[in-house]
């Protein structure tokens, strides 16, 4: 939990769905300096379709793809609904924010969009911990190769994972990590 590394930080999170929502603020209800959204980040503000896994954790704005069902079962039964999103420059404009600022993201496959509306947050970001694939798990979703030059083109260097990738149960190929770039 990053709030017990950083125990005077402002956290700032989004979850589009409203009753992971419910149950993240009734699980951080205590923590100080702690602002929820429930929202999704992308590049643009409105309504989007969301595509709610059986495993909610797996739920995306891009469609799941054979890969990850055949991988991950568990997470294949799917339904639509309807959710907000926004940009992270538009949800955060009214905060003051410092510039010693960290960013997670993990957001099924959509993690350019998250970038593409972060523009302002991330040119005073200094770390970076995103979840990238190099298997296409969502349809349409960046890869690593396109997440790192997103990042490198923002000034950000590929620093490592933060934990061991995931590999699919199948073969044991990588599937995806969670990357940290550093802004050098």
């Amino acid at each position: 939990q990053f709030h017990e590394l950083f125990p005077d930080a402002d956290i700032y999170a989004f979850e589009p769905l409203r009753d992971c929502f419910e149950r993240m603020n009734e699980k951080l209800k205590d923590v100080k300096n702690f602002k929820s959204f429930n929202i999704a980040l992308s590049d643009s503000e409105g309504k989007e379709t969301i595509y709610r896994s059986s495993h909610s954790g797996s739920s995306s704005l891009r469609k799941m793809s054979n890969i990850h069902k055949n991988a991950f079962p568990v997470t294949a039964g799917e339904r639509e609904q309807i959710i907000e999103t926004d940009t992270l420059d538009s949800v955060l404009a009214p905060f003051e924010l410092t510039s010693n600022i960290l960013i997670k993201i993990d957001v099924q496959g959509l993690e350019d969009k998250v970038i593409l509306g972060g523009q302002n947050i991330f040119n005073h970001a200094k770390v970076i911990i995103i979840e990238t694939s190099f298997a296409e798990l969502y349809k349409g979703q960046p890869l690593f190769g396109e997440i790192h030059k997103l990042l490198a083109d923002r000034g950000f260097r590929y620093a490592g994972a933060w934990e061991p990738d995931l590999r699919s149960p199948l073969n044991g190929a990588p599937l995806q990590q969670d990357s940290i770039f550093i802004k050098e």
